[in-house]
């Protein structure tokens, strides 16, 4: 969708809305959920609207909480019950130079002036530490825009009489407790402002009419950087950057014109644009982003064009250079597979439009902005936001050299035809140690990455990484390899000899990744997915027999492991080797919640159907109570028994993982995957934590489910009120007519949020 890539289509993201949000989430059914407060200290509508949709472009599909028309530093300090049950997992506090109480005049002596500096930044400090300590989640911020005037014109910048002085002292102030607070992050609206235009961006008109901050069209760019910010802290970035060579990273064609004939260096105008552009890569890959290369070329070419005296960029400066005839989307799929980087973790920049359909058409996933003019190359790669930085690790800082050295494992590994042999020949070295303040961050930054370093897929920040190392009820260890090519940063967390069992539900594949990982390391490892044989009762893992689980792995690791689950777990079934009890799991699974979906359905049908007492029970029993776990089901749903231990989110988890291993085998699964839509739908009106029963709720009147703390307005937030297709003017309509802020004349009436 190219009205997400810069320069934005505000049009389309504003009229289209709903639209788009259907197809996004055609795209991508089975999103990461997440949970965003805005706090507002103006109307924020619409801000929510283009923050879903952007979030939904990044693969986060959100659920929204807005407090009241500018009652941020209310809600934030004294609460609502609603934000309480909320739990926001993100909060983004949206602010601007209106919010300020205080700025100050002519009148004023410095000393008060500094006095009104410390107050205004007090009332913020004091509600960020507020919500850290209720919610202790990431809160993003706004730093301050200037007003769009000047009251003493330029003298207003350096004057402490100034506002634009006021506000700019202010800003530093954020940026000192962004840097010393790892969960607190700034939305830089100062440099957004600017780059939109002040004026246009501050119009009052907006501010006066609807008591928006900033003017409509601009909203699309907020949400822009926003997400963002959000989508870096759940390791939703692009990693590598793909590059085109002939008028890309140097004007001409080096097959052509040859490596004198190319166009690059201080010599002439068009030469310094592409040495700027190779100077920004050069950057880029100074913060962790991975670049490679992918051109039509002779290699020898290539190779030449890349070693111009005048070039910032070197070849050694790539983990890959595809320079051939190959298609340029083989080329990229081929990039992935040795980095082991899935397509969506790539940008591949080329000027030539055709190559840029090609492989937007044939690599799903990858970014692929449209490069107009090399002037423009940076600002269209920088407005992207692709590789927005939230967290940056010494690990970060020298990606190309780890991946470097993972290319000469590879051609190492390439030489032995046994397994074991090639991973002697790498000559490791483990060094295992307690949590250490120099490996904190990374430890953190991990766990919030994929769930390859994570069997849990809990989330940790370093205050979380510090307060187990402090705690003894945790055993808090992390690893290093080293082999000859190079260190391998932090690995995996156990002694020689550790006997480790995942009881967490993943998939075959990871289980077998695991196992290998254990093996390398000398460790003693097996899969153990759990099973709730009941997911009625309240306290589901209470209780040994009710509990159950495969075990897969080493015949002699499964033995080890015997003795520690027979004390844990009622029934222990043997699957076979590594990979195959979380397989058995996935079928499990699927089996489980068809069983739960068909038992719930019938008991909503028999309900519905039943409307007088002539027409009996079924066999003497309820409708639908046809096997021992649907009987046991219904029973707590007759009993009104909607929360325990095992809850929807944990049933939502097992069957990801079920639908994740059907992909890996290309095999598409449809009642699963319309299962997993309808638990996804209870747990957005507020069911995620209440029992598999809660399902029940689904199917009765609004008043049963808001007894219940259900909330049907949410579902209407995220998936609209209707599910038609519109024309352009209909969808317009839709969109803001029925607000009261657009008629066939333009804006009129008031919109939502402002009274």
């Amino acid at each position: 969708m190219d009205c997400f890539h810069y320069p934005l289509d505000t049009e389309t993201l504003l009229r289209k809305k709903r639209k788009l949000r259907r197809e996004l989430l055609a795209r991508n059914p089975h999103p990461l959920h997440k949970k965003i407060a805005i706090l507002g200290g103006s109307t924020t509508n619409e801000v929510a609207d283009q923050l879903g949709l952007f979030l939904l472009q990044y693969g986060i599909e959100a659920e929204f909480y807005q407090s009241e028309y500018a009652q941020y530093w209310q809600d934030a300090m004294f609460g609502t019950p609603e934000l309480d049950d909320f739990h926001p997992d993100v909060i983004y506090i949206h602010t601007n130079w209106r919010n300020l109480t205080a700025l100050p005049t002519t009148a004023d002596s410095e000393a008060d002036i500094d006095a009104m500096l410390d107050a205004q930044y007090a009332h913020f400090e004091t509600m960020w530490q507020a919500l850290e300590q209720k919610f202790a989640c990431p809160v993003i911020q706004n730093n301050f825009d200037r007003p769009n005037y000047r009251l003493m014109g330029n003298r207003d910048i350096w004057d402490p009489h100034g506002r634009s002085n006021f506000i700019s002292r202010l800003n530093q102030k954020f940026y000192a407790y962004a840097a010393s607070h790892e969960h607190f992050y700034i939305n830089d609206i100062d440099y957004l402002s600017a780059d939109y235009g002040l004026t246009a961006w501050g119009d009052a008109f907006f501010w006066h009419m609807y008591k928006y901050a900033i003017c409509l069209d601009a909203i699309p760019s907020l949400a822009n950087s926003v997400a963002n910010i959000i989508k870096s802290l759940y390791g939703r970035n692009k990693k590598a950057l793909v590059l085109d060579l002939d008028n890309t990273l140097w004007g001409g064609i080096v097959g052509d014109d040859g490596v004198d004939g190319l166009a690059i260096g201080p010599e002439v105008p068009e030469g310094q644009v592409y040495a700027e552009f190779q100077s920004y890569c050069k950057a880029l890959k100074s913060i962790g982003v991975i670049l490679a290369v992918d051109s039509k070329n002779d290699e020898a070419n290539a190779l030449a064009g890349l070693n111009h005296p005048d070039g910032v960029l070197r070849p050694d400066d790539f983990v890959a250079i595809k320079a051939n005839w190959d298609p340029k989307d083989l080329n990229l799929k081929a990039i992935a597979s040795e980095l082991n980087l899935g397509a969506d973790s790539f940008v591949f920049a080329d000027d030539n439009p055709a190559e840029r359909a090609i492989v937007a058409a044939q690599v799903p996933g990858v970014a692929v902005p449209a490069l107009d003019g090399a002037e423009n190359y940076i600002k269209t790669l920088d407005h992207g936001g692709y590789f927005e930085v939230t967290a940056l690790s010494k690990e970060d800082l020298k990606k190309t050299e780890l991946y470097h050295q993972n290319a000469e494992r590879a051609k190492a590994q390439a030489a032995f035809t046994d397994y074991g042999q090639y991973l002697d020949s790498l000559e490791m070295t483990a060094t295992v140690k307690g949590f250490e303040p120099l490996y904190i961050q990374r430890i953190a930054q991990l766990t919030n990455k994929s769930n390859q370093f994570n069997l849990t897929t809990l989330r940790c920040s370093e205050d979380d990484i510090r307060a187990m190392a402090e705690n003894a009820a945790y055993i808090s260890l992390c690893g290093k390899l080293v082999d000859k090519f190079g260190d391998n940063g932090i690995v995996q967390g156990a002694r020689k000899g550790t006997l480790l069992i995942d009881l967490s539900c993943t998939t075959p594949t990871f289980a077998r990744e695991l196992n290998a990982m254990a093996c390398v390391a000398d460790l003693v490892a097996v899969e153990a997915p759990l099973v709730v044989t009941d997911v009625a009762v309240p306290d589901a893992f209470a209780v040994r027999e009710n509990l159950g689980c495969f075990v897969g792995g080493e015949e002699d690791c499964v033995e080890a492991a015997r003795e520690v689950l027979d004390l844990l777990i009622a029934h222990v079934t043997d699957a076979g080797g590594p990979g195959s009890a979380q397989l058995a799991r996935a079928a499990y699974s699927l089996q489980a919640t068809a069983q739960l979906v068909a038992a719930v359905e019938a008991d909503a049908l028999y309900h519905a159907v039943r409307t007088s007492s002539d027409m009996g029970e079924i066999a003497g029993m309820r409708a639908g109570a046809i096997t021992p776990a649907g009987d046991a089901l219904l029973a707590a749903v007759t009993d009104g028994r909607f929360d325990g231990t095992y809850t929807v989110e944990m049933l939502m988890g097992e069957l990801t993982a079920a639908l994740t291993t059907a992909d890996d085998a290309d095999l598409i699964l449809p009642q699963a995957e319309a299962v997993q839509r309808l638990l996804e739908l209870l747990a957005i009106i507020g069911g995620s934590d209440k029992a598999p029963s809660a399902l029940s709720l689904v199917y009765r009147e609004e008043d049963a489910c808001a007894k219940e703390g259900l909330d049907w307005t949410r579902a209407e937030q995220t998936y609209g009120d209707h599910d038609h297709d519109h024309d352009d003017e209909a969808d317009w309509d839709d969109d803001f007519g029925d607000a009261g802020i657009m008629d066939d004349d333009g804006m009129t009436g008031a919109y939502p949020g402002f009274n």
